[in-house]
């Protein structure tokens, strides 16, 4: 699947100048190509995939986890001092305005996600004076969507900024996880006590799949100045999947349909 990602970017910017130079002669529109790019803050929902790749922010401050640890059910100290939110989505978009109501766009979004929220499972042993710690961590995601969409302002675009857009394309999804194990002893030095720690992961599992779906969004135009323009827009996008619950502990593998909802805005240069 590693080559999917490398060529999916080609395929992007193949598919626009096709489009570029179709329309080029049927177009009349001034400034009937624009090129855009933009942020949005974004969430994964339903299934195990939603539950683990939902949106996440951590203050950055020690915080406590509610769980099973050192063998006995309590809250424990997660020292997690760096303040994050995620997922983080970076948006490309490249369009034709075909008429003053219709517009053609190939758009693709970079997603990012590195603070799943899985169930660690913990499970306990022991080494010679250390007793351990098994759990799931380090849940990460990486999602490339590649969409073909109509955009259509239901009264044209000089008389109501506001449009309905729908799309099909393909995602490139891979997930990855690690289990942890961590071990720990109180330590007696004849003059105190003190806890030692280490831990390291013992397995790591990671997929990675090209879905198919579907976006449906709805948005508001607005000008800027001269040929800059932007939107802002709420998108909700959809993958289907082959579930497999024999496949392990990744999400991927266990939900029918990957499923984002998000709400961004773009800025857009037109020639």
């Amino acid at each position: 699947m590693k080559k999917y990602l490398k060529i999916l970017p080609f395929i992007f910017l193949i598919s626009f100048f096709t489009i570029q130079n179709t329309f080029s002669q049927l177009v009349e529109e001034d400034n009937k190509f624009y090129f855009g790019f933009g942020s949005a803050l974004s969430s994964f929902i339903g299934g195990d995939f939603g539950k683990t790749f939902a949106i996440r922010y951590s203050t950055g401050s020690n915080e406590y986890d509610d769980g099973y640890y050192y063998n006995k059910p309590s809250s424990y100290y997660d020292n997690n001092t760096t303040a994050s939110l995620y997922p983080l989505q970076v948006d490309l978009v490249a369009g034709v305005n075909v008429t003053k109501s219709i517009a053609f766009e190939l758009e693709t979004s970079f997603i990012w996600h590195s603070n799943g929220n899985i169930n660690p499972a913990y499970s306990f042993g022991s080494e010679g004076d250390y007793n351990y710690i098994d759990r799931f961590d380090n849940s990460t995601l990486f999602a490339l969507p590649i969409i073909a969409s109509i955009k259509v302002y239901p009264v044209g675009r000089e008389n109501s900024p506001f449009y309905l857009k729908g799309g099909y394309g393909i995602q490139y999804t891979q997930e990855n996880l690690e289990k942890v194990r961590e071990f720990y002893a109180v330590i007696n030095t004849g003059y105190y006590f003190y806890t030692d720690t280490f831990e390291f992961p013992i397995a790591e599992y990671s997929a990675n799949r090209l879905l198919h779906g579907f976006n449906a969004a709805i948005g508001y135009s607005y000008n800027l100045f001269g040929t800059l323009a932007g939107d802002i827009e709420l998108k909700y996008s959809n993958f289907f999947n082959n579930k497999d619950d024999k496949a392990g502990p990744l999400s991927l593998m266990t939900s029918p349909v990957i499923s984002n909802i998000a709400l961004g805005t773009k800025v857009y240069l037109s020639y």
